[in-house]
This record gives C-alpha cells, sequence and structure tokens, in this order.
C-alpha cells in the first residue's frame, strides 16, 4: 500500500462504544498497511480501545458544555481546531463519525477544502431533526457515506450523495471450528454487552432471565457496560427475586474473549446501526440469541435456527428462546456456533479495511 496515504479518523472520544471501537480498529489496520493514520478526539484523556503506537492520537483537550451555550462554544472550538489542523497537516481524506464530530469535521472540511466522509451508526429515526437536516444539506457535498445496511441504505434518500454499505469489522480473531468449546465445557454464564443506554433494552434483558431464572436456577447473567442507566438498573437488579444471580461489570475492552465459553450470548436491543458485539460473540463460537430489532438488519447477519436465533422484543419470547437454547444438544450446539462462525467470515479487519480504502480513494 502506498506510504503517502494519509487519513485522519475523527471521532469525540475513545470511550467504550461501538463507532469507537470500529475507528480504532480500521486506524490500526490502516497503519499496519503503511498508511499515516491519525485519531482525533475531543477530550483529554480517553483510551478505553488500545491504538497501535504506528497511529497519531490528537487531543482536542476540551471540557464538555454544561449547558447550551457550553456545548454551542464547545462546538465551535472543535470546528475551528479541525479547520486550523486539516489545514496544516493537508492529509487526503476525513473520516468522522457520530455526528458531534459529525457535523463539525464537515463544516471544517468545507472550509479548508479537504474531503471528508461519514459513516451513519443507527437507523435514520434515532437522529434529532437538526441532524437530519444538516446531512440533508451537507451531504450531496461531501466525499461520501457510509451505512451499515443495506435498509438504512435504501432508506437515505438524500439526492447527490454518494453511498454505500460496509458493515463493522470486528476486533476478535475468528475462532477456527475445531477451538469451540464442547457443550460440557461451556459454564453457565448468560452475557449481555452494551452501553448501558435505554434502546439496549438491559430492563426487559433483567426481567426475562429472572423469570429463566426460577426454571433454570444455576444460570447467571452477567452484563457488561457503562452509561447513564447504571444506577437506575442496579436498583432493578436489587428488586427481582434471583438478583444474586444477575451480575453487572462494567466495560472492559477483551470481554467478548474472556466469555468465550459462556453458555450463551443474549442481545435485546430496540435498535441498532449494527450489533458489534453479536457479531464478535458470534465469530468467537459463543451462541447467540438476538432480538429483532430490524427483521432486514438482523436476517443479513443471524439465520433463525442456522447460526443463532432470533426472538420478538418481549419478555415471553425472550424467556422461551433462552430455555430452548438451554434444552439444544451437544450437536445441534455445535452446529448453530460452527456455521456462524463461518458467516464470521466476511466481517474480518482485512476484508472490511479495504471495502473503506477501495470506497474514500475511488470517489
Amino acid at each position: 500500500m502506498d506510504s503517502k496515504k494519509k487519513i485522519v479518523f475523527a471521532i469525540d472520544t475513545n470511550m467504550p462504544g461501538g463507532a469507537e471501537r470500529v475507528v480504532v480498529n480500521l486506524a490500526n489496520q490502516m497503519a499496519k498497511m503503511g498508511i499515516d493514520t491519525t485519531i482525533i478526539n475531543s477530550d483529554n484523556g480517553s483510551c478505553f480501545f488500545e491504538v497501535d503506537k504506528e497511529v497519531s492520537v490528537v487531543k482536542m483537550n476540551l471540557h464538555n458544555g454544561v449547558n447550551y451555550a457550553g456545548r454551542a462554544l464547545r462546538f465551535a472550538k472543535k470546528t475551528a481546531f479541525l479547520k486550523r489542523y486539516f489545514k496544516r497537516e493537508d492529509p487526503d481524506l476525513v473520516i468522522a463519525f457520530l455526528p458531534n464530530m459529525e457535523i463539525p469535521a464537515i463544516i471544517a472540511g468545507f472550509i479548508s477544502g479537504k474531503k471528508v466522509f461519514t459513516s451513519i451508526r443507527s437507523s435514520l429515526d434515532a437522529y434529532p431533526f437538526w441532524v437530519s437536516l444538516f446531512r440533508r444539506i451537507a451531504y450531496p457535498h461531501i466525499g461520501g457515506v457510509v451505512l451499515q445496511s443495506q435498509k438504512v441504505y435504501d432508506d437515505l434518500c438524500i439526492p447527490g450523495t454518494n453511498k454505500t454499505v460496509i458493515p463493522n469489522p470486528i476486533s476478535v480473531g475468528i475462532r477456527r471450528s475445531e477451538m469451540i468449546p464442547a457443550l460440557s465445557e461451556r459454564n453457565n454464564h448468560i452475557v449481555n454487552v452494551g452501553r448501558l443506554i435505554g434502546f439496549k433494552n438491559h430492563e426487559l434483558l433483567i426481567d426475562a432471565f429472572d423469570e429463566l431464572a426460577d426454571i433454570y436456577p444455576g444460570y447467571e447473567l452477567h452484563i457488561y457496560g457503562d452509561g447513564e442507566l447504571w444506577d437506575q438498573l442496579s436498583d432493578r437488579i436489587k428488586s427481582k427475586r434471583n438478583s444474586s444471580n444477575i451480575m453487572l461489570h462494567h466495560s472492559e475492552s477483551n470481554v467478548i474473549e474472556k466469555n468465550r465459553c459462556a453458555r450463551m450470548f443474549v442481545s435485546a436491543s430496540e435498535t441498532e446501526g449494527f450489533p458489534n458485539a453479536v457479531v464478535e460473540a458470534m465469530a468467537s463460537g459463543i451462541p447467540i440469541l438476538c432480538a429483532s430489532f430490524d427483521k432486514d438488519v438482523v436476517s443479513s447477519i443471524i439465520h433463525n435456527g442456522d447460526n443463532g436465533i432470533v426472538c420478538e422484543i418481549s419478555c415471553d419470547d425472550l424467556v422461551a428462546k433462552m430455555q430452548q437454547m438451554l434444552e439444544m444438544s451437544e450437536t445441534q450446539t455445535d452446529a448453530l456456533v460452527k456455521s456462524a462462525i463461518e458467516s464470521c467470515q466476511k466481517y474480518g479487519i482485512e476484508e472490511i479495511t479495504n471495502q473503506w480504502l477501495e470506497f474514500v480513494y475511488g470517489h
């Protein structure tokens, strides 16, 4: 790969999150390919995901705005910083993630004459009106937009927008079939990983597991994540009959690998752009149960009964499908996991990075 290529990623922080993980994975891989790669964050200390030593990290050292005026000032400082940086460092292009960095990066790109690409991480109705309005005005004039699913690609109807579908790369190694633990080697853990925010639907998962634990008292639910609902979820767990079987853990960078012998991974999310943790658990050989938050997105990843199990977003169906998975034989579980691993080959970091490079340098 031509070592003269120079790419800047812009994202608000390096905190636990799907978008943050994707940025670090792509930047690390591009640096390994000989590309001059930089990640710009607006904060001063976040470093959750490990960044390769060949990737430059630039921190703006901005404080969070506590009110409207503070947020507006922070936005202006971001835009000014990016404009100066783009002019001084002269990257080939900029890739910005999430609206709080996407919008200032696009504005700074217009001013400095830099081509900016961005990526929409959720369904379009998850964003406020003002973000959608900005995108409608700006997208026809930027380098391009990467979507995570065909559904969102079809929904993004902004004339003149250069767009493509590229799924997220997985940050774990794809496990070989012979390394799958036998059913007897799996522990009694049911695992969930995700930011503790409303649409991840942890309350439903806790309620469903509490009912399941009445039937299967030997199992434990382990939820890994941080976020605004920590205290609320802690209180909800304490109120349950089987509270001693439900554990809430802070985020860990290698949590999927640590739980590769889990009995199953369960996602009850109401909406996702692309369920990173689900796919990484599949690639790691953990049996998957995923709520059908969007039938088009879910069906593109999970073929129900073949490489995972899909359930409705309801407590009754979540309980029923968890029970179904616990009653699977070793042969059935092994076949499910092997099929999941095979289906994850297309999410390898090399393949996904090459798709990004073909898109951003081909337009």
